[in-house]
């Protein structure tokens, strides 16, 4: 039997918090997914952590909470930067990782406004 690989890309949340870290974040890096049930916002997050750097592991942001129960049940997970970019002060980082099904799309994010 053969097993059909899916490709899955997000845009990873909470980047401006760790805008410092993705100055030394490169495409392609690779990036483990880690549970981080004592997350006093929300104990469903699963950070990720950039495991090839120079100065060492990064935490560059988190899966985005829409996401976090389709992804859950493919951990433990590794993926990787598949687009970084710097536009002003507003750091973007998609990460991608194959697994064997679909997530659902992301949400776009709010920006705000009426």
């Amino acid at each position: 039997m053969t097993t059909t690989t899916i490709t899955n890309t997000f845009t990873v949340r909470g980047v401006w918090h760790h805008r410092h870290a993705c100055d030394h974040v490169h495409m392609l890096a690779c990036v483990e997914f880690v549970p981080e049930p004592g997350n006093a916002y929300d104990p469903q997050a699963i950070k990720l952590v950039v495991t090839e750097s120079p100065i060492g592991a990064l935490h560059i942001g988190y899966v985005p909470r829409e996401l976090t129960e389709f992804v859950h049940p493919l951990l433990p997970l590794q993926g990787w930067v598949s687009k970084l970019s710097f536009d002003g002060d507003k750091p973007l980082v998609e990460v991608s990782f194959d697994a064997g099904v679909f997530i659902p799309t992301q949400m776009p994010q709010w920006k705000g406004g009426k």
